[in-house]
């Protein structure tokens, strides 16, 4: 995370080609968490000291997760950020009502999965299943899936969206993962732009898939079609749909760059119009940070991070891979000058220890 820290300041000093970055630092998280940099704790003086540091970093959102955290602390957290300033975006834990922790403050939902919990017809039961360790976050899921009513997700999904709770579906993981069985990703091209070190990373996710049973499979796929299903009625209940593709540590075979105009293409091919989705992409970010007045809009004193493109997306979103050109931090980037950083990227990786 220091090195993320630190590639914000070079980037924004101009020592760094890269995009203007917004990062939460390191998420907060109960002890023993399984995300490795985390900042761990299981107190309530433990997460207000941790919340100082991330004070001292200069955050720009804070993110919370609950693989370690008890539901009571993870409350807590949630109120105590809202208390400093900060958005906050996040997992739920299965044993909490997704609800209830929009009505205590969270402003985005990381992961379309925690909509399908809140669309499940007995989804406190699922709760109480879990806080009592009958269930867990693993063995939930088909439950989930299987108790899906369409009633009860435009319910929860409008008290989301009185809330202000936006959600970012990062779907794209989610299909890469359900379909491993059918592609493998060995032989995709942007292997070889993902550094040896991260790459590694990936094994994690894809050995846990390779032990589904020919059931879990089925499940899983059906999983993510019925996550995707949701984003028309999310979108109709009023909710923010954040694009935003997980891409990263751990997470395997989602690329940075390419991830996003795949997740756009989810978002059309499961209901969303093309308009509704390059919104997501360009106008929500800049509503949940708050940032509004500096981007959004192509006007006089609006920062210009631009693309340019070949083919109108507003026909097609998967026109936005057409890219033309790029405006970032006051230099124009033409193809050839995109195609260059591309060559310098791959043969960083290919030079690697």
């Amino acid at each position: 995370m220091s090195q993320i820290l630190s590639w914000r300041e070079q980037v924004k000093q101009g020592q760094l080609v890269g995009p203007t970055i917004f990062t939460s630092g390191p998420k907060l998280e109960g002890k023993g968490s399984i995300w490795p940099g985390d900042l761990e704790v299981e107190t309530t003086e433990e997460m207000h000291a941790a919340m100082d540091l991330l004070d001292t970093m200069n955050v720009d959102f804070i993110k919370i997760t609950d693989s370690a955290l008890t539901p009571e602390l993870y409350l807590k957290a949630v109120k105590e950020v809202k208390k400093r300033g900060y958005q906050i975006s996040g997992h739920i834990p299965f044993s909490l009502s997704v609800t209830d922790v929009s009505k205590a403050g969270l402003d985005a939902i990381e992961h379309m999965t925690y909509m399908l919990k809140a669309a499940a017809k007995n989804e406190a039961d699922i709760s109480a299943k879990v806080a009592s360790k009958e269930l867990t976050y693993r063995t939930a899921l088909p439950i989930i899936t299987a108790q899906f009513d369409e009633s009860t997700a435009r319910e929860k999904f409008t008290v989301l969206a009185s809330n202000d709770t936006a959600v970012v579906p990062t779907l794209i993981g989610g299909k890469i993962t359900a379909y491993l069985d059918e592609d493998n990703h060995q032989q995709d091209a942007f292997l070889n732009y993902i550094g040896k070190g991260l790459k590694a990373t990936y094994q994690w996710r894809v050995d846990r898939a390779n032990k589904d049973t020919p059931e879990q499979i089925i499940q899983r796929k059906a999983r993510f079609t019925k996550t995707a299903q949701l984003l028309p009625l999310a979108q109709q209940a009023g909710v923010s749909i954040i694009a935003g593709t997980d891409a990263g540590f751990l997470n395997s075979f989602i690329y940075p760059g390419l991830s996003l105009h795949q997740e756009l293409a989810i978002f059309t091919d499961y209901g969303l119009t093309p308009l509704q989705t390059l919104q997501s992409a360009t106008l929500a970010g800049p509503k949940f940070l708050n940032k509004q007045k500096q981007y959004g809009a192509l006007t006089k004193g609006k920062v210009a991070d631009i693309i340019l493109l070949s083919q109108n997306p507003l026909t097609d979103i998967r026109n936005t891979k057409t890219l033309s050109g790029v405006i970032s931090h006051n230099t124009f980037y033409d193809r050839n000058a995109l195609d260059r950083l591309k060559q310098q990227a791959k043969a960083f990786v290919a030079n690697q220890p």
